[in-house]
């Protein structure tokens, strides 16, 4: 069984466009999450999945592995799942998704989750949440929540704050963090599953998943994580990114 890591990185953003070539500390976000990548010890190999020249050129000079998609793919599971065909894997392999602007997940909770998959094959799916009590980022719709049930297993991601403390001011709740992992028998099975009405509500992909009836596991990070999106995180990552090495 198989264990490797699809960094979908795709050259076009609203908000920071080329942000997977934008640099932190004089190294490329993109390199950033390449290397934090590397750590994850069950990790077989690492490629970078991306549409752009610019960004396959980029990879290369730091000699990392790249796979050139297709322009016309709207998410980050869609692009990892056409790479990830392209790699001649198994039906039980696995596939970690990290996300190209999260260059600090805890790759510790990463290797928990990949044990999960590796002692459990019935699970077809899981990601990483993090307990917060930030006010802040709780009523940040940039920040997706999630809930849980009693085994772990998302009941629902929301950008809305969920759930809503009604009768107390105490903030605790799940912080969904920016990684996912598949069993490649689900994976590829991906593009038969039309984008459902939740995930064009809330724009979150995984909501596809669950609206057709499959389970997601979610397992607790023992660290915080912040994806790059705004010109304000960039800026954190370059007073901060040193910190979160290990």
């Amino acid at each position: 069984m198989r264990v490797v890591c699809v960094i979908p990185a795709r050259y076009d953003s609203r908000r920071l466009p080329g942000k997977p070539l934008l640099k932190i500390r004089g190294k490329t976000l993109i390199q950033w999450v390449f290397e934090n990548a590397q750590k994850i010890p069950a990790c077989e190999n690492i490629w970078v999945a991306t549409d752009d020249e610019r960004v396959a050129e980029c990879v290369e000079r730091f000699s990392g592995n790249v796979i050139l998609t297709s322009s016309a793919i709207s998410s980050g599971t869609d692009r990892v799942r056409e790479a990830s065909a392209k790699l001649g894997l198994k039906e039980d392999d696995i596939v970690i998704n990290l996300q190209g602007d999260e260059p600090i997940i805890d790759v510790s909770s990463v290797e928990r989750l990949v044990a999960e998959f590796l002692e459990h094959s019935s699970l077809l799916m899981g990601t990483l949440a993090f307990r917060s009590e930030n006010k802040e980022e709780f009523y940040n719709p940039n920040v997706v929540k999630v809930v849980i049930d009693k085994k772990g297993f998302a009941l629902y991601f929301s950008r809305s704050p969920i759930p809503y403390p009604r009768d107390t001011d105490g903030i605790n709740f799940l912080k969904h963090l920016g990684i996912y992992i598949f069993r490649y028998s689900f994976l590829k099975r991906w593009d038969s599953f039309s984008p459902s009405r939740l995930e064009e509500t809330e724009k979150l992909e995984q909501l596809r998943v669950l609206e057709n009836g499959y389970p997601i596991k979610v397992l607790l990070s023992d660290r915080d994580s912040c994806g790059v999106d705004t010109p304000e995180d960039l800026q954190f990552m370059e007073e901060n990114i040193e910190k979160f090495q290990r």
